[in-house]
């Protein structure tokens, strides 16, 4: 994996960046939702997300954004 470095706000956190981001690149198609999942730094269920391709896109960001916390 490419790494990257953006300066951002004191305010938002790495991992709100890493999230929002993940969300973002599976939403345009860019990620898978296992992929996603990895970046966002959301290990449970990774597994099932990389075995299951075709999860569907809302239940994918819902995962996700649970993984916020």
């Amino acid at each position: 994996m490419s790494q990257a470095t953006i300066a951002i706000p004191p305010s938002i956190t790495e991992g709100e960046t890493r999230l929002y981001l993940s969300m973002k690149l599976f939403e345009i198609g860019r990620l898978s939702c296992g992929q996603a999942a990895e970046l966002a730094g959301y290990y449970p269920g990774t597994e099932e997300a990389h075995t299951n391709p075709t999860r569907q896109r809302g239940e994918c960001l819902r995962a996700l954004a649970g993984a916020s916390g």
